[in-house]
Parts: C-alpha cells; structure tokens; sequence
C-alpha cells in the first residue's frame, strides 16, 4: 500500500501535535535534481560517454593446441600461488569456505595459461590487456615470473639459407643456350676477322 499524507496521521492519530506515525509520514526530499540543486551533483561520478566510443586494442586469439607438460606446470604453479595468497590476503577459513577464486578466477587462470602458450603475456601491461584481471597491478610481478620459469623460450628464428645460384643450362629450362660462333680466320696471314679472298693485304693487287 502506498503512503499519502493522511496515512501517517490514520497509523498513529494520538500522537502530540497532531503528528502522526513517524515511520508512515511522507518525508520531502531536501536534494530534488539537478536541474534544481546543481550543486549538490557536481561532485558525482559521471560517464565519459564519447570516451567509450574509442576503439580498444583487441585481445590476442588463441587457437586450438595440444597441452604440453609445461602448460600444466605453469597450471599448477598459478594454482598453487592464488591459494597461498588467499591464506595471506584472508586467512585459511576463507580459503576452504570460498576457494583462491577470490584472487584469481579459475577463467583467469585459464587465460594466463594459453596466453603463456603462444607467448603474449611477457609484461604486467600484456597481463592487464589480456586476462582484464583486477588485481594485475598488485600480484602481476609474481605471476611474471611464474610464467617466465613455467614457459618455454621463444624458439631462435632460423637463418636462412644463402641462395643457390643456378648456373644457365641447357637441361633447366632457365635460358636457351647459344653456340658460340668461331671467329673467322685468314688462310694467308693468319689474322683472325677476316679472310683470304676479302681484306686481306696479302692477297691485295699490288699497283
């Protein structure tokens, strides 16, 4: 049932003064609005509304893989760690009522392990990006250096090999070969680019 002015004096109507139930009695707001005491909204948290339209940097894919040894290692590693923080946060009580989760969710953990697994969590600020996690900036040095330890390094890329010049031949298909055209020699002098019967000044009529 709704209150109205008369409810509070019907609940209680002995009352001195002629005031009624206290508890019923509606009451005016002292802040109405905005509008009317701006003042008093000033200081409230506000909505960056045009800040939400910046796009945001994506967050890495992971596909499908087969879980090596040291995934389950950096596993177990994180689980052991978010279980003996919880202890030191909380205390022991809290731990067997409501689990590490408290510290880090078991989606979390998830996260930090396949992002571990293609190497795209190297840095607190990877971490933050990656797994959105509230307590990063607390804990992240300690789960760096898990990962760091539990993780594989990034393989050396391989050098590549010097290319193999393929010299031109008649059997690769790369060029068509040419025959070498003998130079032409004179029968008389013995010169080459010429012969006897043309330009040769043995041969020439002497006048």
């Amino acid at each position: 049932m709704l209150c109205t002015e008369s409810d509070h004096l019907d609940c209680n109507p002995h009352t001195p003064n002629n005031t009624g139930c206290l508890r019923c009695i509606v009451r005016k707001p002292q802040v109405c609005c905005e509008l009317c005491d701006p003042a008093t909204f000033k200081d409230f948290a506000r909505v960056d509304v045009e800040g939400r339209k910046c796009l945001r940097r994506n967050r890495a894919h992971v596909p499908k893989y087969d879980t090596q040894p040291h995934d389950m290692q950096l596993r177990k590693a994180l689980h052991q760690f978010r279980k003996d923080e919880t202890i030191k946060t909380f205390n022991l009580a809290t731990l067997k009522n409501l689990g590490p989760s408290i510290v880090m969710s078991n989606k979390t953990l998830d996260r930090i392990v396949d992002c571990a697994h293609i190497h795209k969590i190297t840095t607190i600020s990877q971490l933050k990006h990656e797994t959105q996690w509230s307590r990063a900036d607390t804990y992240g040095v300690a789960v760096i250096a898990l990962i760091v330890v539990h993780s594989p390094s990034i393989p050396p890329v391989p050098a590549r090999a010097p290319a193999i010049l393929i010299q031109p031949s008649p059997t690769n298909g790369l060029v068509t070969p040419v025959t070498a055209i003998t130079p032409k020699k004179c029968s008389s002098c013995k010169a080459l680019g010429h012969i006897s019967t043309l330009f040769c000044y043995q041969t020439l009529p002497t006048s």
